[in-house]
């Protein structure tokens, strides 16, 4: 067809357009106010945000923040059906796409919210509880480095996650698993873990884990593994 008509026809053409998901922002301030709103209800509220979108809501839970495209999530919940995979992610258009891949798979143990982990973890971990789940994994991969000095504050793992964390996983089989492919991101998420008491390293001394816990990497681990560049990894467990 001609591109000659009005403009209107061109913005309603572009509209129907799908997500093109190589055009997502790679970087968000998460610090911006925008990002600073609580986006998930209290579950004294709703809980509708877990049990509308997953078809066993009181089943165990595997929690990975900053999901992205959800890849990770979409590829592992087929795998373990029942175990609940549910992905955070700070950014709107990639939380839809996500969650249209989820629904062109048929996929009902996956789901994906769009909000900030330092904001919203607490109501996400009350509403999986109130839903009568129980957290049992959660992976933190590649996240967002935030290089410059000044923006180091901006990075999601936080002493406040940690010890959300830790007071709601499961006490025998609970997991952390942490990876990137910037040692000096990793090492300071692992430092946090280890600043607090109820985790412990699964490795001991300076060392890294050397392979990946998970049945299935990332997209991101499989570019970097792809290009002969190192991932570093750790993993922890709550203290018993």
């Amino acid at each position: 067809g001609s591109d000659n008509g009005s403009d209107n026809g061109g913005e309603a053409r572009r509209k129907k357009k799908p997500v093109n998901s190589s055009r997502f922002r790679q970087h968000v301030n998460p610090l911006a106010s925008r990002y600073q709103q609580p986006r998930v209800p209290s579950p004294s509220v709703d809980t509708s945000w877990l049990t509308s979108n997953l078809s066993s809501p009181s089943n165990p839970y595997h929690l990975d923040i900053g999901c992205a495209k959800g890849t990770f999530c979409l590829s592992m919940s087929p795998l373990n059906p029942s175990v609940n995979y549910l992905g955070l992610e700070i950014r709107d258009p990639v939380v839809e796409y996500a969650l249209d891949r989820r629904n062109r798979r048929k996929l009902d143990n996956c789901h994906f919210v769009s909000c900030n982990a330092n904001v919203d973890l607490e109501r996400v971990l009350e509403g999986i509880d109130a839903v009568g789940g129980v957290l049992k994994t959660v992976t933190i991969q590649f996240p967002d480095p935030h290089f410059k000095e000044k923006h180091k504050k901006r990075r999601v793992v936080v002493p406040e996650l940690v010890r959300l964390i830790g007071e709601s996983m499961e006490k025998e089989e609970g997991l952390v698993y942490l990876a990137s492919d910037v040692k000096e991101v990793l090492d300071e998420m692992r430092e946090e873990f280890n600043n607090c008491d109820m985790f412990e390293d699964t490795v001991e001394g300076d060392g890294y884990l050397e392979e990946n816990v998970n049945e299935v990497p990332t997209e991101r681990e499989l570019s970097v593994l792809k290009d002969d560049k190192p991932v570093w990894r750790a993993s922890f467990r709550l203290r018993r």
